[in-house]
């Protein structure tokens, strides 16, 4: 161990110490999801606001029928676990469209080949214009709160999304989507082919991210900053 690594090491507690004893002197606390003011309690004892993240509903359409293709939207990165979006549409022969860019891009690519479409980073346009014309998102990142799926929702199409973290306060089981359980291929695969016997009304999916829209949050916002 290094002198510097020592230095942080004999330090490390102590600053953890300063750290909560000058938290909890704040008075009003926001964060951006229900996991982070779950985290903020346990290490605190503080109580934080939950203030979300909105999406702009105007930049999105809903479109009169969805094309017969999933829509993948991430960093390609190995915890994003793309991947599993992946296996399991090839598994089902289904159609891909994979948007995004990262270190994984290559490995993706190769399990990919012949079944998935790598358009890698695309417009604002095209990304909306994707989401109108898809048939579902598949989410299979554990994000604290993820603006993805409010996107995709935004545009009236359903999340077919791992059920842990954001997505269990943006997405409505059976109502604006579907979850699966594990973050395994099966349990992908299981999840789509629920969906696929599913009827879901876009309408209703938009009007369910209403309430995430850029009004909402600056009244949100509004109201936390000039609470007495």
């Amino acid at each position: 161990m290094g002198a510097f690594s020592r230095v942080v090491d004999t330090l490390r507690g102590p600053l953890r110490t300063l750290d909560a004893r000058v938290t909890r002197r704040i008075g009003r606390v926001a964060t951006s999801c229900r996991n982070m003011a779950d985290a903020i309690l346990s290490c605190y004892g503080v109580v934080a606001r939950v203030i979300h993240p909105p999406v702009r509903l105007s930049d999105y359409r809903v479109a009169a029928e969805p094309e017969d293709f999933y829509l993948s939207v991430s960093r390609l990165m190995s915890h994003k676990r793309v991947d599993l979006a992946i296996e399991a549409c090839r598994r089902l022969g289904r159609k891909l469209v994979v948007v995004g860019d990262g270190p994984d891009n290559a490995r993706l690519q190769t399990l990919g080949a012949g079944s998935a479409m790598f358009l890698g980073r695309v417009s604002d346009r095209e990304l909306r214009d994707l989401y109108a014309r898809c048939r579902a998102v598949i989410f299979s990142s554990d994000e604290d709160y993820g603006l993805v799926p409010l996107e995709a929702q935004a545009s009236g199409r359903p999340v077919i999304a791992y059920g842990s973290g954001g997505v269990l306060e943006t997405v409505i089981e059976h109502r604006t989507g579907v979850f699966f359980k594990e973050q395994r291929t099966d349990a992908v695969i299981e999840a789509v082919q629920a969906f696929e016997h599913m009827d879901f009304d876009p309408a209703m999916i938009r009007e369910a991210v209403s309430k995430f829209s850029l009004d909402h949050f600056k009244q949100d916002l509004h109201d936390f900053v000039l609470a007495a």
